[in-house]
């Protein structure tokens, strides 16, 4: 898989046009600018972008409006979406959903944030959109991983998802027995984690946390949480062990 995109940001504010631009350009992407909503849509109907980077609120047309006209237009369309937004809160979060947004990410962006989101993402569209036939068995489907062609970038990307499941564990282990929608939100954030890799046992885990009513929740979620725990463990060593491999 290309590491480097073709992508269209859809920003209002001149300031964040430049810095975001220039975060992208660093980590070698093209960028086309639309200032609004109805620009960004304009773009799309006489160009080809592997990734859409909106932000949520702005003027003409919002990056919510933008995503779900686009949709409406193309519903074939497998197109991936970031949005952009200040508000973090979970009404803004199903508004991002519902339009049809891949990623919510919240503003104040650093480089970092914004450039493994952008291969996150991407990695994940990819996944969803190729067919691939796993061993019965495996812990992770290592044919996925085939898109790492080069060494540095596998080490960043297992340094993110070790960061990333370890503060997940911790969000999960946090909200056991006392907080249901925060457990259900990080099971959601941990099955997205699981696609990235090829993790199938994992996944089925969080599928089968996924379904608790709130009353199994307060029975049960240390018995899901004990199981997704062992299957990411199992999940990090064997994504390990490919990236050192001979």
């Amino acid at each position: 898989m290309n590491n480097k995109f073709n992508i269209l940001l859809a920003e209002d504010e001149p300031s964040s046009q430049l810095l975001f631009e220039r975060f992208m350009s660093i980590a070698g992407h093209s960028v086309t600018i639309a200032n609004n909503g109805l620009e960004a849509v304009n773009y799309l109907k006489n160009n080809s972008y592997d990734l859409c980077i909106f932000d949520m609120q702005m003027p003409v047309m919002s990056g919510l409006e933008a995503v779900a006209t686009y949709k409406q237009q193309h519903p074939e369309s497998k197109l991936p979406f970031i949005m952009l937004t200040a508000n973090i809160e979970k009404d803004a979060i199903e508004k991002c959903k519902k339009a049809g947004a891949d990623i919510h990410l919240a503003k104040p962006i650093t480089y970092k944030v914004l450039t493994e989101t952008i291969s996150s993402t991407m990695i994940s569209h990819v996944n969803a959109h190729t067919e691939i036939t796993k061993p019965a068995d495996s812990i992770i489907d290592i044919t996925q991983l085939t898109y790492f062609d080069d060494q540095e970038f596998l080490d960043k990307f297992i340094d993110a998802f070790e960061e990333t499941s370890d503060k997940l564990m911790m969000d999960l282990n946090n909200a056991l027995e006392n907080n249901y929608d925060t457990f259900m939100n990080v099971v959601h954030s941990i099955k997205g984690l699981s696609g990235n890799i090829g993790a199938h046992t994992l996944r089925e885990a969080t599928l089968q946390a996924e379904v608790l009513s709130n009353t199994e929740y307060k029975k049960e979620s240390t018995e899901h949480y004990q199981k997704i725990v062992n299957e990411l463990s199992k999940a990090r060593i064997e994504l390990v062990k490919f990236a050192t491999k001979e």
